[in-house]
């Protein structure tokens, strides 16, 4: 009886321990695991810097936004860490890396949304006026540009200028200046708008041996698409020109093949190939000198018309 007193003496002092220890080691790894679970982790494994650093991250945004692009209301649209800077030298306007992506967006945007349109506004002192124009509008037309070589339509990017009372900081910059921001298409926009897209031209890297649709054809083949939808019983020409670089037979032919390979790509995307047709003009009906560089390239060009 004395043994077996002593024996059930030992197993509760050990159980004690055991538990002790357990809740001990439980608990240090329990607060680990719930920041774990937090951030998705795949491990409580957790060392105790990036616990701390996890913990930090549930109260402070890993992300600021500086910068928004709304809709008319107000409401955020697309937010970005940093600002447009404009400077007090010219109307220039500069993009910090960390927002670059704001074409992208505004890309991706606009061709989801046909009915939508962006509105570029920039402000300007009164002493930045030149003549009829001001660095206001030099602005958004700066910003209109570089949207326009990304691709997206400049049919439908409005700019607006604002006179206002600022200030510049110590380094000639100011970061409050521009707004951007997403409306519908007015009724009496529509038609110009569509206009544009049933006589377009387009510069989709035709000089390049493999065709290769960049975003400008690609969003114009969305609006095209659109537009069939809604005006049924219509039809596309497809004309395809080229320089003079080359014999005048060889250019028609090239210039039938980018016809060809625009017509494809339109079919591909859903519109119905019996109403695309394909032609060419190859060298014949330039719109500027062969001369120059710059010249010979809006040469060669796709013109579709829509009838």
């Amino acid at each position: 009886m004395k043994n077996f007193l002593l024996a059930f003496l030992l197993f509760l002092l050990w159980a004690f321990f055991a538990l002790w220890f357990h809740n001990t080691v439980s608990h240090k790894n329990c607060d680990s695991c719930k920041i774990g679970f937090l951030f998705n982790c795949d491990s409580i494994s957790k060392t105790g810097e990036e616990v701390e650093k996890a913990k930090k991250n549930v109260t402070t945004e890993n992300v600021k936004t500086a910068f928004s692009i709304t809709d008319i209301d107000g409401n955020s649209i697309f937010n970005f860490p940093n600002k447009f800077i404009i400077n007090s030298k010219d109307g220039t306007v500069n993009i910090p890396d960390a927002i670059t992506g704001f074409k992208d967006s505004i890309y991706y945007y606009l061709n989801k949304n046909q009915t939508k349109e962006l509105l570029l506004r920039a402000k300007y002192l009164s002493t930045e006026v030149m003549g009829s124009n001001n660095w206001g509008m030099s602005r958004t037309e700066f910003l209109k540009n570089i949207l326009i070589k990304y691709g997206i339509n400049g049919d439908k990017i409005i700019t607006e200028a604002i006179e206002s009372d600022y200030k510049y900081d110590v380094n000639g910059t100011n970061s409050d200046a521009i707004t951007i921001l997403f409306r519908d298409i007015s009724e009496e926009r529509v038609a110009n708008i569509e206009a544009g897209i049933t006589n377009k031209t387009l510069y989709s890297n035709f000089g390049e041996a493999e065709f290769k649709p960049d975003r400008t054809l690609q969003g114009y083949t969305i609006e095209l698409k659109n537009y069939l939808q809604k005006y049924t019983g219509k039809t596309v020409t497809i004309t395809g020109h080229t320089d003079n670089i080359g014999d005048a037979t060889g250019n028609q032919k090239l210039g039938l093949q980018r016809a060809n390979q625009v017509k494809t790509y339109l079919a591909s995307q859903g519109i119905a190939s019996e109403i695309l047709s394909a032609t060419s003009k190859g060298e014949t009906a330039p719109v500027a000198t062969n001369d120059t560089d710059e010249g010979r390239s809006l040469n060669r060009r796709i013109e579709i018309i829509v009838n």
